[in-house]
């Protein structure tokens, strides 16, 4: 399967739900890995695709320690998968 930005579905993947997709898909991880790494480089276009796919919940978020009124904020591409990236190093998928 190709996958293209913006997501052309309208279901976005938690943090648990895409690093599963990731560990199961390789196509997807190949493609997500580029995209966030071009985002923490600064493209735009690349943060707009990652967002596309990618919105962690609320619940994961509080999980994760973040106050509430950063929710807005931390879900954007860069710092979203960042997200995923400690969540995925620390075992976090377990408690979200």
């Amino acid at each position: 399967m190709a996958y293209q930005c913006p997501n052309p579905s309208s279901q976005k993947l938690t943090v648990k739900t895409c690093k599963e997709k990731l560990e199961t898909d390789g196509t997807f991880a190949a493609f997500f890995a580029e995209q966030v790494k071009l985002g923490l480089g600064g493209d735009q276009d690349a943060k707009d695709c990652v967002d596309s796919y990618y919105e962690p919940s609320d619940s994961e978020m509080g999980r994760l320690g973040i106050p509430s009124d950063q929710y807005g904020v931390m879900r954007k591409c860069t710092e979203s998968g960042l997200l995923l990236v400690v969540a995925a190093r620390e075992g976090m998928s377990e408690a979200i």
